[in-house]
């Protein structure tokens, strides 16, 4: 059995603007459930480990939800801010007992990780994990993958000056499964 190490690199600035890529799917669904959005976002250094910050905004775009994901030692922390108010730890091996809020009310959720790894450099890195949720007597299995990438810097300070391009652009999409879109395996 592989198993990897989470690995921060030192060297972060305070808060670097980052592109966030966040794919999910639903391993047990006929076909796969597949799930990928990217946004602006910002990752920090935090002690021993880093946290990635950035706003989801649901399929309808309804409404969007401020997500803070916190990676430290062996734990993924997720918390979403309002209308979600959640909090999720995926820790390897573990159960986690979630409640949040929904359009219909709070739902309550347990959690069992399989697999919670992630790996930090200067500037760009990944999450990535393997869960089990269930939820009012159903069950579900996901792998899910977020990389997050910053802009290359530049040394033309004019290009500064002028506003150099986003480092992705705010897009939010729910692409069908497809040979093309789904994500790697963890």
């Amino acid at each position: 059995m592989h198993t990897q190490r989470n690995a921060v690199k030192k060297g972060l600035a305070d808060s670097l603007p980052v592109c966030v890529t966040f794919d999910a799917e639903r391993r047990d669904a006929e076909p796969a459930e597949h799930l990928r959005f990217t946004m602006l976002g910002s990752l920090e250094k935090q002690g021993d480990g880093f946290s990635l910050k950035y706003t989801e905004t649901s399929p309808d775009a309804l409404f969007g939800v401020d997500t803070h994901i916190e990676c430290r030692g062996d734990q993924v922390l997720f918390r979403h801010a309002p209308p979600l108010n959640s909090l999720i730890v995926f820790q390897k091996n573990k159960y986690f007992i979630s409640q949040y809020d929904t359009p219909q009310g709070k739902v309550s959720a347990q959690i069992f990780t399989d697999h919670a790894a992630y790996e930090q450099m200067a500037r760009n890195g990944s999450i990535s994990l393997n869960f089990r949720i269930s939820s009012n007597g159903r069950e579900a299995s996901y792998a899910m993958r977020i990389s997050f990438d910053a802009p290359p810097e530049s040394s033309d300070d004019d290009e500064r000056a002028r506003g150099a391009a986003a480092p992705c652009s705010e897009a939010s999409s729910a692409e069908p499964p497809s040979e093309t879109n789904r994500s790697a395996s963890c």
